[in-house]
């Protein structure tokens, strides 16, 4: 069957081709297999499973933002300007545990000195989760030293301190390196296990999976993100969910925070 164009009337070949017995089976084939999925996830969707109360705890403002940190900040006193930070963000962990959170996450950031250098800084962190009876996640960047170090540890509500989980995804074009990469800890909880990852580490698929193949079932992700890029990393925390059937908790400084479902379903 040839019918000319309607611009340089060159023909255009067409044919009848006949539905075969073949053709028809790999279509109701495919519609079965379909169908199937979708009945098989609907079912894991509403299969009651096991819980746990989280949050995750988000400023609203960043370091520039508040002119207690600024200054600190301005005068290169990192440690002072730590304590400060530090003074708010206990003080939403406690209203956190208050509401019944056993999982409480940090942005990134958050601490400017190492807590494994400072004995009295840990004994105050690990204290926090004792006195909340929550993980809580504890996170530092050295900006100005050598050995620049982005990473979390985790405080248990025994008192144990663990970790640390090290940015294994450093963002190299603003000068951001990591001297500690490589590791990949997951903590066993009574709720299964837990790990972090921190800001770009959202952005790549590789450390959600390693972390789930090693027994992670929830992880805390520590952000500090501009605004403007903020939702694009959110949508990324999404996908990891889904694509390793686990439960994130986002924690950023000011807008994106998120609780995603291990089906990427966005609970607050």
């Amino acid at each position: 069957d040839e019918r000319p164009t309607t611009n340089d009337q060159r023909p255009i070949p067409t044919y009848h081709l006949p539905l075969t017995t073949y053709h028809v089976a790999a279509a109701l084939l495919t519609l079965a297999i379909v169908i199937t999925a979708h009945f098989i996830g609907a079912a894991m969707i509403f299969t009651p499973t096991q819980t746990v109360r989280v949050a995750a705890v988000q400023l609203g403002e960043d370091l520039g933002d508040s002119p207690d940190y600024f200054t600190q900040w301005a005068k290169g006193d990192f440690a002072a300007m730590t304590y400060l930070v530090l003074n708010d963000l206990e003080a939403m962990t406690r209203d956190a545990a208050a509401q019944g959170a056993k999982v409480i996450a940090w942005p990134e950031a958050a601490l400017w000195i190492d807590p494994a250098q400072n004995p009295e800084l840990v004994r105050r962190l690990t204290s926090l989760a004792k006195e909340t009876r929550a993980y809580v996640t504890f996170t530092f960047y050295l900006w100005n030293d050598p050995n620049s170090r982005n990473e979390v540890y985790t405080a248990t509500p025994q008192g144990e301190w663990l970790g640390p989980y090290a940015k294994n995804h450093p963002i190299a074009y603003i000068g951001e390196y990591s001297v500690t990469a490589g590791k990949y800890p997951v903590y066993q909880t009574p709720f299964g296990g837990l790990s972090n990852f921190v800001c770009y580490d959202n952005a790549y698929a590789d450390v959600a999976m390693r972390l789930t193949s090693q027994g992670a079932v929830l992880l805390t992700s520590s952000n500090h993100d501009w605004p403007e890029g903020a939702w694009g990393f959110y949508t990324h925390a999404a996908l990891r969910a889904v694509e390793n059937r686990i439960a994130i908790v986002r924690a950023d400084w000011r807008v994106g925070s998120a609780i995603l479902d291990p089906f990427g379903r966005v609970l607050a």
